[in-house]
């Protein structure tokens, strides 16, 4: 089970009792890799280990570099690499530590090796392996912030780690139980705010301040200023970028994120292939949404011939079938269908296409549900007025209950988007009161809205009931738990 999923950046060490000039040259290193300059940054640690082969700080600046390779391009050539890196780093901050046994600093640099191989571990799908080095990683954090509370690094990297582990599927629970580990989502996001509000944050912690702001806090506009400052220093790290350009698709800005997705692909780095064939996922999804159905086969196309992974094969296939949908094609639309069955339905997206796909074989791709997605396509695009429109004319003609909750939905986000607050209440109480079989993430998704407008109109208790009420529900999508938070973090609980 792929248990980390994130990408981790070099981070800015303090370094005690190092000369000046070993630690400029660490940082000069530290600066090119954050720029995607690897064989200068690589010239760099190398003349570190030159001048003094029994500090671990360059041996950990390498395996990180040759983890994001191997994360990359699943060449397990570079996963050998970051081992080697890892066993000599860890071996030689341990012979240290020996001599300077309270040395804060080295711990921090022996958990963040630790967490290179736990990485590596998880994307193998190896998981117990993977634990017990997040578990050693974890217990040299906590010894380096006991020792110094000041040592940021440690934070993140611990922060990191409380934050990930809360997603472990039940099914591995037993696993972590095993190495003692346990996550909590606010109180890992509470380490990665404190590394990143720090004076002169490490641009590592910003990138994962800024990720998590979008995926678990829906605070788009602050996670678009931070990535947005970081893509402007390092304006050839596209990692950063492709973090940007997830946040404009969330803020609806579709041309911006399209700008810079083509920037990724163009650079055609061979080094990081598996962000080039996710990019292709993006556009494809941007056209999707434009409902421009040629242009998002292609761009789907081009994203399933270059992944070396079964995530979002699943989703991808789904949302070709309904492109083929769209264009009458039977024979292609059924197949796509099967294919979407086949995804990695450990992660959420393709286990939902899967559910949609056995449910357009079943039904069909009839006429109320092609004006339904091409209406909540037309929602991401900003086209409120076309979606309220739309769908006005055609709810009361939809027989299928579940359907017309889907569409009184939709025209409840637009109204919601046109700050008619009034009107986003009438549908999406009218939509709360139906019940989803297949689309089940309607409902919690309702009722923010509905906690979303009552908020607006002034009606606080309201607001919190409904809020709480979408917080009980059995089923929601990854954005409406993000809505969740962020509402919670704009009002006040119930008493």
């Amino acid at each position: 089970m792929r248990i980390v999923v994130i990408v981790f950046f070099v981070s800015f060490i303090k370094l005690f009792g190092q000369s000046e000039e070993y630690k400029n040259i660490l940082n000069e290193g530290i600066e090119l890799s954050l720029n995607f300059q690897f064989k200068e940054a690589e010239k760099e640690f190398n003349k570190l280990i030159s001048m003094d082969s029994e500090q671990p700080y360059a041996y950990l600046q390498k395996a990180k570099m040759h983890l994001w390779f191997y994360l990359g391009t699943n060449d397990a050539n570079e996963f050998v690499t970051v081992k080697k890196y890892c066993e000599t780093g860890i071996e030689k901050g341990e012979k240290l530590l020996k001599k300077k046994k309270n040395s804060a600093e080295l711990k921090a640099v022996i958990g963040e090796l630790n967490a290179q191989l736990a990485v590596g571990n998880a994307y193998n799908r190896e998981a117990f392996p993977a634990f017990f080095k997040t578990k050693s990683a974890m217990s040299y954090f906590e010894e380096s912030i006991d020792e110094n509370p000041k040592l940021y690094n440690a934070y993140l990297w611990y922060g990191i780690f409380k934050y990930t582990i809360s997603f472990v599927p039940g099914f591995l629970k037993f696993a972590i139980s095993i190495t003692g580990l346990s996550g909590d989502k606010e109180e890992g996001l509470g380490y990665i705010r404190k590394a990143a509000k720090a004076d002169n944050p490490d641009p590592e912690a910003e990138y994962h301040y800024g990720r998590i702001l979008t995926e678990y806090c829906a605070e788009y506009d602050t996670a678009s200023d931070i990535m947005s400052r970081l893509v402007k220093k390092y304006p050839e790290n596209i990692l950063f970028k492709y973090q940007l350009a997830i946040i404009k698709i969330k803020l609806h800005k579709l041309q911006e994120s399209e700008i810079l997705l083509r920037e990724i692909i163009e650079t055609d780095n061979p080094k990081f292939k598996q962000t080039l064939a996710y990019s292709n996922f993006l556009l494809g999804d941007i056209y999707f949404r434009r409902n421009s159905y040629d242009k998002a086969l292609s761009y789907y196309e081009l994203f399933l011939k270059m992944t070396h992974s079964l995530d979002y094969t699943g989703i991808a296939n789904l949302r070709m079938a309904l492109c083929y949908g769209y264009k009458k094609d039977n024979l292609y639309f059924q197949k796509n269908l099967q294919l979407a069955k086949e995804g990695n339905e450990d992660i959420a997206e393709d286990e939902y296409a899967a559910k949609i796909a056995g449910y357009f074989i079943e039904n069909g791709f009839i006429e109320d549900i092609r004006e339904i997605i091409a209406s909540e396509n037309n929602l991401y695009t900003g086209e409120y007025e076309k979606v309220i429109k739309s769908l006005n004319d055609r709810i009361s003609e939809i027989k299928n209950r579940e359907l017309k909750g889907y569409a009184e939905y939709l025209t409840a986000e637009a109204y919601l988007k046109k700050r008619n607050f009034k009107l986003a209440v009438i549908h999406s109480k009218n939509a709360a009161e139906k019940e989803y079989k297949t689309f089940k993430w309607i409902k919690a998704a309702t009722l923010l809205c509905l906690a979303n407008s009552e908020n607006y109109l002034g009606n606080k208790e309201k607001a919190v009931e409904y809020l709480e009420s979408a917080e009980e529900s059995s089923y929601s999508n990854d954005d409406t738990k993000a809505g969740i938070t962020r509402l919670k973090n704009h009002i006040p609980k119930k008493r």
